[in-house]
């Protein structure tokens, strides 16, 4: 954060410690750790689940991926020997991509917004609803899934003809 934005931070956060001292509570300083510390905390802890998440995402991807150009070498073996370029056979693979994609975006942007209020307490200047999060969220997904599919796409452009089927 540039020095304007840590001041603003900072400024709110007193603001918010007055806030409790006025209610009678305890101020959020006043057990030792300091305020700007737990929120650091509670943001790298949100980063942390949200790569992980990303991770298993794409792996499973990935793993899914691999999985159906293994099981169908022996139709993309066919393609190849009638004459489909490479090029051809990975625009296959990462259409079959992009649609599982499409439906785990069409599914989840739904169920985040709803599941927000619950997660709304964790938000600190952002809404739960906030459409550029989401956008921003949806765009990385499909930036790391077009890297997942790569590899199995790359792989089934590879496959030699007669090797694929010879293999059933």
């Amino acid at each position: 954060v540039d020095g304007g934005g840590r001041i603003l931070i900072d400024r709110r956060l007193r603001a918010a410690n007055r806030g409790e001292e006025e209610r009678g509570g305890k101020q959020a300083g006043q057990s030792g750790v300091p305020v700007h510390l737990c929120c650091c905390i509670k943001l790298y802890r949100a980063a942390g689940f949200g790569i992980l998440a990303l991770i298993l995402g794409v792996v499973g991807l990935y793993g899914l991926l691999a999985y159906l150009v293994a099981r169908s070498t022996n139709e993309i073996g066919i393609r190849m020997a009638l004459g489909a370029r490479r090029a051809e056979v990975l625009s296959l693979i990462l259409k079959g991509a992009f649609k599982l994609l499409a439906f785990g975006i069409a599914l989840g942007l739904p169920a985040a917004w709803v599941a927000g209020r619950w997660i709304a307490s964790m938000l600190f200047q952002l809404r739960a609803t906030d459409p550029l999060t989401a956008g921003i969220a949806a765009a990385l997904l499909t930036a790391t899934a077009f890297v997942a599919a790569l590899v199995p796409g790359f792989r089934a452009a590879r496959v030699d003809p007669l090797a694929a089927l010879r293999h059933e």
